[in-house]
């Protein structure tokens, strides 16, 4: 029973130290929170090997990430195993994301190339379904 009270306060304090924000919340506020570990929510996109998209609406979700602007999804780095498989379940879902922040790519002058990393998942459950609405 103790143990069982210990995780559980040990898993509200996780969610507790992070701001909890959505994709169109993040973007635009880059420099608040580069470096930071976030948690983000929105609607799990693709999931491939070199590319892999939260979007800030579920409109966003099965269009080429290269054909949407830019505000309206971030992309998330590689991951420990198990989390594209995870991803491509999720898709279409409304999700949220624990992840460090990292605004390098969105740099207009910078060029990123592979599996961009605006959002490198924290931890061995960094992603998880929110309610359907």
């Amino acid at each position: 029973m103790i143990v069982a009270l210990a995780l559980a306060a040990a898993a509200a304090s996780d969610t507790a130290q992070y701001p909890v924000l959505s994709v169109s919340e993040l973007v635009g506020r880059e420099a608040e929170f580069h470096g930071r570990i976030v948690e983000v929510h929105g609607w799990m996109g693709e999931c491939r090997p070199l590319g892999c998209f939260i979007h800030a609406t579920p409109d966003g979700v099965g269009k080429r990430a290269l054909d949407a602007d830019h505000r309206q999804w971030l992309s998330i780095g590689p991951a420990k195993a198990g989390f594209d498989r995870k991803a491509a379940q999720l898709k279409g879902r409304q999700v949220g994301l624990r992840a460090r922040f990292d605004e390098t790519c969105l740099d207009q002058t910078m060029i990123c190339l592979d599996r961009v990393s605006e959002l490198r998942p924290i931890n061995s459950h960094p992603l998880f379904a929110l309610k359907d609405h």
